[in-house]
């Protein structure tokens, strides 16, 4: 009978499992297998390429589909690079969720971590960038289907993916990654490839576990799942599954890390000491910018800048890396159930439903912003008046709570009518954000009224305790922003075999879509910038919008095995929207076997990307502020501008600039093409060897102009420029423009390898596999037609990095009722973000004084960790797993990074993980 999109252990001549089963299928032949009693863990085995499965008199025969072809047939064999990773392998990474299994896979680069979620733009966001493509590019499904993207993403276009925390790992039952473009099958967003999570189904068993995860000092982790189906689909005709877990998180402080508790940085290069200082020059005491210049009051009367805070040049600058966190606190709920009901022999009904909650709460500095200061207010520290650039650290730091809802609803009917393998479904899914105001913030106009009663340029244990009360009082609490993200996807296809071919059956496939496509942003009274009042130190104003698309697509795709050693493929698709015309995409495959162990394969299709409705529809805001400080001299080509526009500019030391954004209607979609060339080798049954070459090529990219191109030629860049006014200060200030827009030409290109090596021995049997991905070539432009950078081994002009090398090595001992798996992770250094002589860097002598400032570009470190678990099978009931990851707790190593991810110092959170030496355990009841 067949089942949909069910593998199960219907994968027979494999390659075996390490870690991560990455299962090349175009050697794998679809299959029964007996089931493998629990205690005895099934044996890897790897058996040589054939090329016709085994008779169908000896095997009971299945046909699948798999994740990049809609042709349902009875061989597992695919032209396409597609791996899989099965529950026991899952278990065996030690993962704790969907987000840390994915991003742990080597062919994933560029994705948005639980890191930038501290202060940066994740928002509680992770996602999934094949390739380094981009997570808006990887096309994340939930059993072959969409999910609605995320609520909290921004008119810019971050964060539009698909959320992984709302999807529960312990609902999982394999997960199948096309590392290929996969438009002409999918549509939009699939340019990179496809993440498809497969759940349970089908099944009776019960399994409850428990587990806990123990880093030193915070982000220690619980959990708890729950699954169990009722009724035999076979027997009975009907199934029900349903799956709940429940996991919480602690947080991570940044001081519980010594190389990451500062934004002071003290290190030797070459027999040099230099240091590095990202402090914020908000500090208290404040410093004030007067007619005169900018200066700290209080450094000039004492000799002395307040606590955590540094003296440079005469300005006090606030150390607020102390304050923040590495890791957020999380905590997860999510709940799964899936039924299917049968309505004859070879027809059923299925309906799933998706509900999970996460909850996100983020801690940075205490609140830094610009007071005006009359003349004659202060008449000892601010005698002439000017503006006051002031941390208000009486009401902490500043907490958030985030919180990600998914909604996910499928019902439809698969199975075979007359000579057709047919699947009809309709798919609701939604996905709610919600940021509320915990403690911490103050409004612009409560901060205002309450620093009346407190001296800026005073420490704070100087300030008068009613005033301390007025700053603790005026505190805004509550919903400050939310947004939702809706789906209504109807989709209908079908396959059958139409012809024989002298390599078997000639297949064709062919299907239609329609979609509806909704976001609404609703921000609160204080984050539109009612009545003239923001928060505090925060002048942007974010607009309420709320728009909506629709669209269909068609596609057909043909499989002919010409011969009974060459098959060839082909698809063709087209997508139209309402808001930006159409696209057609196509894709050709070609598989040889020429001999048995032998296979070799190739791709070439184009691609396109749709903008996203924010993209498009999003109202003109203020949006933040730049990533980067830029300085502002008399004279210069920024100082003109400003003039031009009437605005002033920050004199005297380098600042962050306001940010105005809005939709752009004209927009094109982003287009692609990808090829890929792979060879597979199986020369015994204990040896395999696969490579993928790829390429990437995605023109009409949907960006903004990079702000370092902007402010490096600012009056080149005029239209880039305009002017917003100050809530604190009133003053007409220089903002730069961040609208979408078309530009130039990304290109990426690597190696995907994968090989096995497994022998018995006289204490059981040992696999060993080496999984990595090898860069060839990044390649970008910033603006249309311009000059192309690279970011590949280095830190680029786009903020980013692309390691050369990613990989796992992964050795499993299988002895008995016990697997003990040692497993090596490393990433390849690269050049660090470079610096000028602007003051940013400088050299230190035996002292530690200032020898002046110097240029600095240096290398961050190749990065080597060691996993180890042991899985005990106690009985068919009971099994019990521990581990440690980062065996010998070795730190990240040094990056000077200052921009791009979240907020910390010291080493790039986009890359590493900071917990160190990671205890685990996990225990499972099967009944």
């Amino acid at each position: 009978m067949f089942k949909l999109t069910q593998l199960g252990s219907a994968l027979c001549g494999a390659i075996a499992m390490g870690a991560f089963g990455l299962v090349p299928l175009g050697i794998a032949q679809a299959q029964q297998t007996p089931e493998t009693p629990p205690t005895q863990p099934a044996q890897p085995t790897a058996q040589p390429v054939q090329a016709t499965p085994p008779a169908a008199s000896t095997q009971q025969l299945e046909r699948v589909e798999i994740t990049g072809s809609a042709v349902r047939r009875i061989q597992g064999e695919t032209a396409l690079p597609v791996q899989i990773i099965k529950r026991e392998d899952i278990e065996k990474t030690g993962a704790t969720s969907v987000t840390e299994l994915i991003q742990a896979l080597p062919s994933m680069q560029g994705f948005t971590n639980d890191g930038a979620s501290v202060g940066g733009t994740g928002a509680g966001f992770s996602g999934a960038s094949i390739h380094g493509l981009g997570e808006d590019k990887t096309l994340v499904l939930l059993n072959g289907r969409r999910l609605a993207s995320y609520a909290g993403q921004n008119l810019n276009g971050d964060n539009a993916g698909v959320d992984l925390n709302v999807i529960p790992l312990a609902a999982i039952e394999r997960v199948e990654v096309l590392t290929d473009g996969a438009s002409a099958l999918y549509g939009a967003d699939a340019v990179a490839g496809v993440v498809n999570f497969i759940t349970k189904k089908e099944s009776t068993e019960g399994v409850v576990a428990l587990g806990g995860s123990f880093p030193k000092d915070g982000g220690r982790e619980r959990r708890v799942s729950l699954s169990k189906g009722f009724g035999n689909y076979d027997e009975d005709g009907w199934n029900v599954l349903f799956a709940g877990s429940y996991e919480k998180r602690t947080a991570l402080r940044s001081v519980d890390r010594d190389f990451a508790d500062s934004s002071m940085i003290n290190f030797s290069e070459n027999g040099r000491r230099y240091r590095l200082f990202n402090g914020s020059p908000r500090s208290i005491p404040g410093n004030l910018k007067d007619a005169t210049g900018t200066y700290n009051p209080y450094l000039r009367r004492t000799g002395a800048c307040g606590k955590q805070s540094f003296n440079i040049d005469g300005i006090c600058y606030y150390d607020y890396i102390p304050d923040i966190e590495i890791i957020p606190e999380r905590e997860r709920s999510a709940f799964f159930v899936s039924a299917s009901k049968a309505l004859d022999e070879q027809k059923r009904l299925y309906a799933e439903a998706l509900l999970a909650n996460t909850l996100t709460n983020t801690a940075i500095a205490p609140p830094p912003g610009e007071i005006l200061i009359p003349a004659g207010l202060y008449p000892e520290e601010a005698p002439l008046g000017g503006e006051a650039k002031y941390r208000i650290t009486a009401v902490g730091p500043r907490k958030e709570e985030q919180v990600s809802k998914a909604r996910h609803f499928v019902i439809g009917s698969d199975g075979r009518l007359d000579r057709f393998d047919y699947d009809i479904s309709y798919t609701h899914s939604v996905n709610t954000y919600k940021d509320s105001l915990k403690s911490g913030w103050m409004s612009q106009n409560s901060a205002n009224a309450a620093l009346r009663t407190v001296n800026p340029f005073v420490p704070l244990e100087e300030a008068s305790p009613a005033g301390v009360q007025a700053l603790l009082d005026a505190q805004v609490r509550g919903f400050f922003l939310g947004g939702e993200s809706t789906l209504d996807y109807l989709q209908m296809r079908a396959s059958t075999e139409v012809a024989e071919l002298p390599g078997g059956a000639l297949s064709v496939a062919a299907g239609v879509n329609y979609l509806r496509d909704q976001i609404e942003s609703t921000p609160s009274e204080l984050a539109a910038g009612a009545n003239g009042d923001t928060r505090f130190g925060d002048s942007s104003a974010l607009v309420a919008y709320k728009a909506k698309r629709t669209g269909w697509g068609a596609f057909a795709e043909i499989l002919a095995p010409v011969h009974k050693q060459v098959e060839l493929g082909g698809s063709l698709r087209h997508d139209r929207y309402s808001d930006m015309g159409g696209a057609t995409t196509a894709k050709g495959t070609v598989r040889w076997q020429p001999t048995t162990g032998v296979l070799l394969r190739g791709s070439l299709g184009s691609g396109f990307k749709a903008p996203t409705v924010a993209q498009i529809n999003a109202t003109q805001q203020l949006f933040g502020v730049t990533s980067g400080a830029y300085r502002c001299d008399p004279g210069s080509g920024l100082q003109q501008v400003a003039a031009s526009l009437g605005a002033q500019c920050h004199a005297g030391i380098a600042q962050q600039y306001d940010v105005v954004a809005a939709g752009t209607k004209d927009l094109e979609p982003e287009k692609s093409t990808q090829w890929t060339l792979g060879v597979r080798l199986e020369p015994s049954a204990s040896f395999s060897f696969g490579a993928d070459l790829w390429n990437a090529k995605v023109r009409n990219l949907i960006s903004y102009i990079d702000e370092a191109v902007v402010f490096d030629d600012p009056v080149a860049w005029r239209d880039r420029f305009t002017s917003v006014v100050d809530p604190a200060t009133g003053n007409t200030n220089l903002a730069m423009r961040r609208d979408n827009a078309n530009l130039g030409t990304r290109e990426n290109r690597g190696i995907d390898l994968d090989v096995l090596a497994s022998t018995g021995s006289p204490v059981g049997r040992i696999t060993s596999r080496f999984i990595a991905t090898y860069m060839l070539k990044d390649s970008y432009q910033l603006i249309k037609n311009g000059p192309r950078y690279s970011s590949l081994g280095r830190y680029g002009e786009d903020g980013d990095v692309k390691s050369r090398w990613l990989g796992r090595w992964i050795n499993t001992l299988q002895s008995g009722n016990f697997a003990h798996t040692l497993t090596l992770a490393f990433r390849s250094g690269y050049k660090d973000q470079p610096y000028t002589d602007d003051g940013t860097v400088e050299e230190i002598g035996p002292d530690g004084q200032s020898l002046g400032a110097v240029a600095m570009e240096r290398k961050v470190k190749n990065y080597v960790t060691f996993d180890w678990q042991t899985a005990w099978s106690i009985n068919k009931q009971w099994r019990l797993v521990g581990g440690i990851l980062n065996l010998t707790d070795r730190d990240p190593p040094m990056s000077l990074k200052t921009s791009g991810g979240g907020h910390m110092i010291g080493y790039d959170d986009r890359y590493y993980d900071a917990r160190g030496r990671t205890f685990y355990l996990n225990g499972s009841y099967t009944f």
